[in-house]
């Protein structure tokens, strides 16, 4: 009740207010697909006329897919495996990610926020709200989103305040006693200022039991708002002003259980109790927690010169988080960790681009960052008494000037050139017990290029072949002492696709070829002090091929597919650091030649698919949609001695609302088949641990809107 009782207040806060306007009657699906619009490349265009492998969510599929946060994006994404690893997002597209979770460290896929970067790993993950559309640009984005995209980015573009009022809400009350609630409304202030503000809640009892403590962990209480102001100055001249807070808490990110039974503590502690496999139970001597705020802002100015636009994007973030860790997983309070961290973030980015119908058309830009993570401190006990105080704090300085031209040689051939140079340094202090460790410096830089070619057989069907390059720059071992810094992963890219778009069909599919240098991998050497080992693995290849298609089979019948098949290797990775299990429980430190040993968190086939019914039915709209992911299994770490078993997920949605589409009510379901699979898997020396995603879960949703 306390859950349903806040929910209640976020959707009266939107719906107090008039409904104001008259909706059309609703009109059933059409058989032409909406023109999709993008900023891929720095510039609005058509989504079929880019010649880069981009997949486009807007807020009505997200919607209809049961798209509510970063996590999900892997189920409705060709190519994207969101794992959650505790209270860090490691997103890959195709492969190429970030498997760090060391402070000061950033993820191998780019992620943006109304052009403003989120930084960090605990930055990636949280509940979208209302939004406009999220772009998932893939492989190696070294000239426009040049900083730390060797895998790809990710854009999320929320709504631009509307010129009238406009209002909506939802209620959500779904299995574990979860509450979901979001609002937003929008309008003018003045003739030239327009605001918008959102709001969203959500919480549940939880999935997991703590069977030693008796407590249902719940995996969200999460709230937040997002807002933003819209003043037109003049014609040519606006400022947009954002503003954004989340918090979230959880008890379910560190709740695991022994893969296999392979924790040390049944080899030191014969017969302890331990969360087993296939089971949604867990036996620390408490309940594991998670505490993350995330908030920050933009300015962003925007000036129309007749010849070229100019943009401006002024962002600043911070986070704070706390994590209190029962290492060992067992009642046995022999392993406990108390993780604090805080970061901060300033990014400016300016941007010119040309307006001209001209065949030569052009972007340039200046980026400027700095960020700052630390540690403070992270305490580690054994047996209730501190074995570890370590602090560390990791600053980050950047800039990458960069510029791309295009070239239209005739009606049917593009060019498109583009160079990126960019400069990181990173400083490390770090101590233990109080006392300075290091205080170290290091720096790197690159240039990026991007070459394509884009044919045009007709206005309808293009074909392009690019050549590019990503560079993420070296990193520290944040919790070492003696470790040295790792250095920057390069990515050299070709990829050759096409792109199709008629009616009610769009069709897009491209073959790619990855050589990833210098891979930063991470694995946990000591869970008691939760340190952390950085190392290169020497080089790998991953080729593969992605085909994505939409279309509007019928006036009631839309359908969608996304089918990725890749296969990625080391092909050099000799002195792979990996964990050999230990008779009787846990694991021991070993090197061992890798080469030849699959890239871990690649599967070789994923496919997500989905139909979408619309029809007149009871004096309104009814729409049923369901939908399939398919992932065929991959690896956790280097040896390949922990894999992800293939699993199959199936979603469901049905949904009526009146002709005016005034309200709506939906029912729906997720992990209709109730497959047991996991968020993430780690590898330490105290054994082999599991985090379990989320069983099956059936809801129901109200949602009204103004007009």
């Amino acid at each position: 009740m306390r859950h349903l009782s806040q929910g209640l207040l976020v959707v009266t806060a939107a719906l107090g207010a008039p409904a104001l306007g008259y909706a059309q009657p609703a009109a059933v699906a059409s058989s032409e697909l909406q023109e999709v619009i993008v900023t891929a490349q720095k510039r609005v265009q058509r989504l079929q006329d880019v010649p880069i492998p981009v997949s486009v969510l807007g807020q009505q599929q997200m919607e209809e897919q049961g798209v509510e946060g970063t996590a999900d994006l892997t189920r409705v994404v060709p190519g994207l495996l969101f794992v959650q690893n505790t209270a860090y997002a490691q997103p890959s597209i195709r492969g190429i990610g970030s498997r760090s979770t060391a402070s000061g460290d950033s993820a191998s896929v780019a992620l943006y926020l109304d052009g403003v970067p989120l930084v960090g790993p605990q930055a990636g993950i949280f509940n979208f709200g209302y939004l406009e559309r999220i772009e998932v640009l893939k492989g190696p984005q070294g000239t426009l989103f040049g900083r730390n995209a060797t895998g790809g980015a990710i854009n999320i573009i929320t709504r631009t305040p509307a010129p009238e009022l406009f209002a909506e809400a939802e209620l959500g009350y779904g299995s574990f006693e979860m509450v979901t609630a979001k609002a937003y409304v929008t309008g003018p202030l003045t003739s030239t200022v327009r605001a918008d503000f959102q709001a969203f809640y959500e919480a549940d009892s939880g999935y997991m039991k703590n069977i030693v403590t008796g407590s249902n962990l719940d995996s969200a209480d999460d709230y937040g708002f997002r807002t933003k102001l819209l003043w037109e100055a003049s014609e040519k001249l606006s400022f947009t002003a954002t503003a954004d807070y989340v918090w979230d808490s959880n008890h379910t990110a560190y709740a695991y259980v022994a893969v296999n039974g392979n924790i040390a503590q049944r080899r030191l502690t014969p017969g302890v109790l331990f969360g087993r496999e296939g089971d949604y139970e867990i036996a620390p001597s408490f309940d594991p927690s998670v505490k993350t705020l995330q908030k920050g802002g933009s300015l962003i100015a925007d000036l129309d010169l007749g010849f070229a636009t100019l943009k401006s994007i002024s962002g600043f973030r911070h986070m704070r988080s706390q994590s209190v860790i029962d290492s060992d997983v067992t009642p046995i309070p022999r392993q406990t960790t108390l993780v604090r961290a805080r970061g901060q973030t300033w990014s400016q980015e300016f941007i010119a681009a040309s307006t001209s119908e001209g065949p030569l058309q052009w972007v340039t830009g200046l980026f400027l960052f700095k960020d700052k993570n630390e540690r403070l401190p992270q305490t580690s006990y054994a047996n209730g008494v501190a074995t570890s105080v370590l602090n560390a704090a990791v600053t980050t300085e950047a800039y990458a000037p960069y510029g791309e031209l295009t070239f239209k040689a005739n009606d049917r051939l593009t060019l498109i050139g583009g160079l990126r140079y960019s400069y990181e340094k990173k400083h490390l202090v770090n101590a233990s017990f109080g006392a300075l460790r290091r205080n170290v410096s290091e720096s790197w830089d690159d240039i990026d290029y991007r070459l394509t070619a884009q044919y045009f057989f007709n206005p309808d069907l293009n074909v392009y072949l690019t050549r590019s390059t990503g560079f993420k720059s070296g990193s520290y071992n944040a919790t070492s002492f003696t470790d040295p810094a790792v250095f920057p992963e390069t990515v050299d890219a070709w990829t050759a696709g096409a792109k199709f778009a008629r009616r009610g069909l769009t069709l897009s599919m491209d073959a790619f070829h990855y050589d990833w240098k210098d891979i930063q991998i991470q694995r946990t050497t000591d869970p008691t002090t939760g340190a952390n080992f950085l190392q290169n693995a020497a080089r790998a290849k991953i080729k593969g091929v992605e085909f994505e298609g939409h279309a509007a089979l019928t006036d009631h019948l839309d359908a969608n597919v996304g089918l990725t098949l890749m296969k990625g290797t080391y092909t050099d990775f000799p002195d792979a650091s990996v964990l050999i299990p230990i008779p009787g429980g846990g694991n021991r430190n070993a090197t061992m030649d890798a080469s030849g040993n699959p890239v871990y968190r690649t599967p070789e086939q994923t496919l997500n698919a989905g139909l979408s019914y619309t029809n007149n039915v009871f004096g309104g709209v009814i729409k049923a949609t369901g939908s399939v992911y398919y992932n065929s299994g991959f690896s956790w770490e280097p040896s390949n001695r922990m894999r992800q078993p293939a699993f199959t997920l199936i979603n469901g949605r049905v949904s009526w609302s009146p002709e005016s589409e005034r309200f709506t009510v939906t029912v729906w379901g997720e992990n209709l088949t109730d497959e047991y699979y996991y968020n993430n898997v780690n590898v330490s020396t105290g054994g082999d641990t599991g985090n379990v995603a989320p069983p099956r879960r059936v809801g129901i949703t109200f949602s009204m809107k103004t007009n």
